[in-house]
């Protein structure tokens, strides 16, 4: 229903028939639907960034462990 059709019919006080009424509600639905697909594409996109920053986070704290192993080393040979 178009949102002239529904100022018409809002100040007119027409008659909404059965049709009408069934067809609002399936848009209704349709729309809660569309709306429930995008809210779980968010959440799977949202967990992918989080599942991608604790990779990341992991791999920073094995290259810190090298690097600190490395000037370990390096500090041994200097002694």
């Amino acid at each position: 229903m178009s949102l002239l059709t529904r100022i018409k019919s809002f100040f007119a006080k027409e008659a909404q028939t059965v049709d009408s009424i069934v067809a609002d509600i399936v848009q209704k639905v349709e729309h809660l639907g569309i709306v429930a697909e995008a809210n779980k594409l968010e959440q799977k996109a949202h967990d992918e960034v989080i599942a991608a920053r604790q990779e990341l986070q992991r791999l920073a704290r094995l290259e810190e462990a090298r690097a600190r192993a490395i000037a370990y080393k390096l500090k041994a040979l200097v002694s």
